[in-house]
């Protein structure tokens, strides 16, 4: 017992929670005075000194002191205002920096061949990364993201599903599985010229499947802002829900690549995921659908029979 609390309150997100309690207390006392100090007189400026809460309505015994209740009110959305304007500007300036620290596809290789020791069983080193990987994903919420997901694909037109640089073998393994469920899925790679056919001829029923990991490509956001501002659902799979594409797509499935060795191993048992979620919502379709591409190649002997 000792040693299950001694890890509840080690916990990162505990700690955060602590940190972020401290600072909210102290920044609390920073906007009251903005909005005592500076916004107020501003206001006052314009309106004069109005004392709302000496207003009251009073019926029979009963007194109601409505005018203390829209102060209140007032200076909550004050208050509420001045919090979204500021974070607006922090995060203008933070975000950038945030991503920056995450991890990228050739710094993960080079910290894994840098900090590998001579002589260590590489192998299980990266299989113990993956494992922590896997035990951070928060399950419940994901379920919930995948069953949107699923419902999203079943009712969109078409599915487009894009990916470049690292994020593309992704990508490419999430739209060849795909295709063999449905039909109208389309794979969007940058540097083909028919990408902009694809988006010529994309309707808004359309829906759009972005899998990217920091750094983002130009090509990524591009297309996702294209989709976005056409009036398409985009569902995003990335490493972070604030981050550039994760605050432009409608559904943001997280997952982490590490700092020790860049893994898609997350994303994989992500994309699996929402296949099974996928092929159980049609079974009977599917499995017929399975046992026909059987009979096909079978029958032009795609396969070495070995």
């Amino acid at each position: 017992m000792i040693k299950e609390f001694k890890e509840f309150i080690s916990r990162g997100n505990m700690m955060d929670l602590a940190v972020g309690v401290i600072i909210g207390s102290a920044f609390t006392a920073i906007v009251n005075s903005l909005v005592k100090d500076l916004i107020n007189p501003l206001i006052g400026l314009f309106i004069g000194k109005i004392d709302l809460s000496n207003l009251k309505l009073t019926i029979g015994e009963a007194t109601f002191r409505y005018g203390s209740f829209l102060n209140a009110v007032i200076n909550f959305l004050i208050i509420a205002l001045v919090v979204f304007i500021l974070m607006k500007l922090v995060n203008k300036f933070t975000i950038k920096k945030e991503v920056e620290k995450e991890t990228s596809y050739m710094k993960g290789l080079k910290n894994s061949i840098g900090e590998a020791a001579t002589g260590s069983n590489i192998i299980k080193d990266i299989i113990d990364t993956n494992i922590e990987l896997l035990q951070e994903m928060d399950i419940v919420e994901l379920e919930k993201s995948l069953d949107q997901a699923v419902e999203w694909i079943k009712n969109s037109r078409k599915l487009y599903v894009l990916g470049a640089r690292g994020s593309y073998a992704l990508a490419y393994y999430l739209y060849f599985m795909l295709k063999e469920f449905r039909e109208g899925v389309e794979l969007m790679i940058s540097g083909a010229s028919d990408f902009t056919d694809k988006l010529l001829y994309s309707q808004k029923e359309d829906l759009l499947f972005t899998i990217s990991f920091h750094p983002y490509t130009n090509f990524t956001c591009q297309v996702t802002e294209f989709f976005k501002e056409h009036g398409n659902k985009v569902i995003t799979v990335t490493d972070k829900k604030d981050s550039t594409l994760g605050n432009i797509s409608d559904l943001v499935l997280t997952t982490k690549n590490g700092e020790k060795a860049y893994t898609f191993v997350p994303g994989i048992v992500l994309i699996n995921a929402l296949l099974v979620k996928l092929g159980m919502e049609d079974k009977e379709n599917v499995m017929d659908r399975f046992d026909k591409l059987k009979e096909i190649t079978d029958r032009f002997n795609i396969y070495i029979d070995k």
